[in-house]
């Protein structure tokens, strides 16, 4: 018990206690608006937000493309440059009144029992834009409305019958570092037939009866605040170039 009490004296943490309880005795009515207003207001936003998003309509757009694709991964990467249309930051009265947020859309591979499937999850008003740009880059891609794959499996998973695991997938790199430096998005003269998704297409193909596997993408447009990190970084590796170069010499 003496050591518990040196570790964590009683009598001092009654003090702070106490000193706390007339601090705010005397000047809550400064303290508490504050915090209120900005629990009370993101309160807020989540309710209009969720309401919002409750009554746009949502599609599930499938994407079926031909086995052999002599395109490389550039192609999608200007699929992807193109959804950045959607960019459409929401003014102080349609965020803070009308709970508009910035939409986005959601890339998703799904392999049920073995097949692969491809989906765009995004609002019906841009359907054309995913179209439009998925066919400029693919042409022979066929896009087709499908029903959500999701609404197949129970809600109350893990249960009896089903069990489930899930993990999120994060960058490696900061955001300054793009995925064009990978060689495969090299400008070539004639396109070589590249599938950076083999092995994650092979894994698809092994799964068995009552076997699914889900990988979702979550893209949303950004503003362009991640310019200035990005320049830092950028600088800081020159630095540490010229840095080398001294110590070599």
């Amino acid at each position: 018990m003496e050591i518990l009490k040196y570790f964590f004296p009683v009598d001092t943490f009654r003090d702070v206690l106490s000193v706390f309880q007339s601090f705010y005795g005397d000047w809550w009515w400064i303290v508490t608006p504050p915090v209120l207003f900005f629990v009370l207001r993101d309160l807020w936003l989540l309710y209009l937000r969720w309401k919002k998003f409750l009554s746009t309509e949502h599609i599930l757009l499938e994407i079926r493309i031909p086995k052999v694709v002599d395109r490389t991964p550039k192609a999608m990467e200007q699929v992807f440059s193109g959804l950045h249309a959607l960019f459409d930051q929401p003014r102080f009265i349609e965020k803070y009144f009308q709970g508009k947020y910035q939409q986005w859309a959601s890339v998703e591979m799904v392999s049920i029992e073995g097949a692969t499937h491809f989906y765009i999850h995004v609002p019906r008003a841009h359907k054309n834009l995913v179209q439009s740009h998925v066919w400029a880059q693919y042409p022979e891609a066929e896009i087709s409305e499908a029903e959500d794959y999701v609404k197949k499996v129970p809600m109350d998973i893990p249960n009896k019958n089903w069990d489930v695991w899930g993990a999120e997938l994060i960058l490696n790199k900061p955001d300054a570092y793009p995925i064009r430096t990978y060689p495969a998005f090299e400008e070539i003269v004639e396109e070589k037939r590249l599938d950076p998704l083999a092995a994650l297409l092979e894994l698809f193909g092994s799964l068995g009866p009552g076997e699914q596997m889900w990988f979702q993408w979550l893209i949303e447009p950004t503003l362009t605040q991640w310019h200035d990190a990005g320049k830092e970084l950028v600088d800081d590796l020159i630095s540490r170039r010229k840095d080398k170069k001294q110590d070599g010499l």
